[in-house]
């Protein structure tokens, strides 16, 4: 699939709450091609669908449901008429280096699990126990009681677990505990996106040669270092225009983007559409 048929979700804002809940019925494009910096998990509560992921389609049935990692283009085509899905996206990737959510969205992209290996069918034990989560996260998030977010967070912990025990990515989990510099790397980039960052900066902050950086970066995220650096930068321009009234100019330079021409340019690649096209989307 073609990421100018996607539209771009970005949840990384400052005051990001615990989860997006999001509940999709009534229409035959149930879900429309989108990607998003926050990794997914979604249950078709009712009827059944054609799910999309990376240009790979299949059938989820009533009760099944599918991980969708971060950057990864999907969508959903009802085949009943009463079909609906619940969504929860999670808080925004790496959020701190030390809770099981953020290690597991790595050792997810340094998985290789893709298309129907990310489906936990409804006949699956482990589908039950990540049900009743899913419910006490939709309840949670609706009534936010007294530190629902704090509870909300240890919820959303126990997926990530849960779903590191389905897919069995202990190893991959235990090789990121034990070369850490991948998180503190990715926040470098994080805190440091509007700035020119080069592969000697990263290199430096990870302690490594450029080469071995490069190739446990590829391997962990599935993204080069600098491809990686320009989709944070482009998330940070996107939070400015769909949140502000800056003009392009001024949102390009804040952005670190060297010339309002490329800052276009990388826009339309990555989103599929114009800076001012996703303005009005907004």
């Amino acid at each position: 699939m073609k990421k100018n048929r996607s539209d771009y979700e970005n949840f990384d804002k400052k005051n990001f709450p615990p989860v997006i809940v999001s509940i999709q019925s009534g229409r035959k494009n149930l879900i429309v091609p989108h990607f998003h910096t926050n990794y997914e998990f979604l249950k078709v509560t009712k009827g059944a669908l054609f799910f999309t992921l990376d240009g790979d389609e299949f059938e989820l049935n009533e009760g099944d449901i599918i991980l969708c990692p971060s950057f990864s283009i999907h969508s959903a085509t009802a085949k009943t008429e009463a079909t609906e899905t619940l969504g929860i996206v999670t808080e925004k990737l790496f959020y701190s280096d030390k809770d099981a959510n953020s290690r597991i969205t790595v050792a997810i992209s340094s998985s290789g699990l893709s298309g129907r290996k990310l489906i936990i069918p409804k006949s699956d034990p482990d589908n039950e126990k990540i049900s009743l989560l899913i419910n006490d996260i939709k309840r949670e998030n609706l009534e936010q009681t007294t530190m629902h977010d704090l509870y909300i967070s240890m919820l959303v912990n126990q997926v990530s677990i849960t779903l590191a025990r389905h897919f069995n990515l202990f190893e991959n989990i235990s090789s990121i505990n034990k070369e850490s510099f991948m998180l503190y790397s990715l926040e470098y980039i994080k805190e440091h996106c509007t700035e020119r960052i080069t592969l000697d900066d990263l290199s430096r902050v990870s302690k490594m040669s450029r080469f071995h950086f490069s190739r446990k970066f590829k391997e962990y995220t599935g993204s080069s270092p600098m491809n990686y650096v320009i989709r944070t930068r482009v998330n940070y321009a996107l939070n400015l225009i769909k949140n502000t009234n800056l003009s392009m100019l001024e949102i390009s330079e804040k952005s670190g983007f060297c010339s309002v021409n490329y800052f276009n340019k990388t826009i339309k690649e990555v989103t599929g559409y114009s800076p001012y096209t996703f303005k009005k989307l907004g």
